[in-house]
């Protein structure tokens, strides 16, 4: 709902207050992780999805794992090399 009308700061203060209330709740720390990468914040990203990996491990598949991200981001890298930009575009 917020990302469509990019209400980034609206967004990151409902899911603090969800974790203020459970903050046991690993989806809350994905959601807020993927918020703060739509803005930018990396570091404050990574540091969810670490969180939200330490709390429910079996809940997240390898991709959430970040000593696993620079085989995966060279795995896309190979992928997306496949395609011409404009078949890219075509596609996307």
């Amino acid at each position: 709902m917020y990302k469509g009308l990019e209400k980034y700061a609206d967004a990151i203060a409902d899911l603090n207050k969800a974790i203020e209330l459970n903050p046991g709740f690993a989806q809350t720390y994905l959601q807020r992780g993927k918020v703060f990468m739509l803005e930018g914040k990396r570091a404050l990203a990574r540091r969810d999805f670490e969180k939200a990996l330490a709390l429910d491990p079996a809940e997240f598949s390898s991709q959430m794992d970040p000593r696993r991200w620079p085989m995966l981001r060279e795995k896309v890298a190979a992928a997306v090399r496949l395609k011409t930009q404009a078949e890219w575009c075509a596609v996307l």
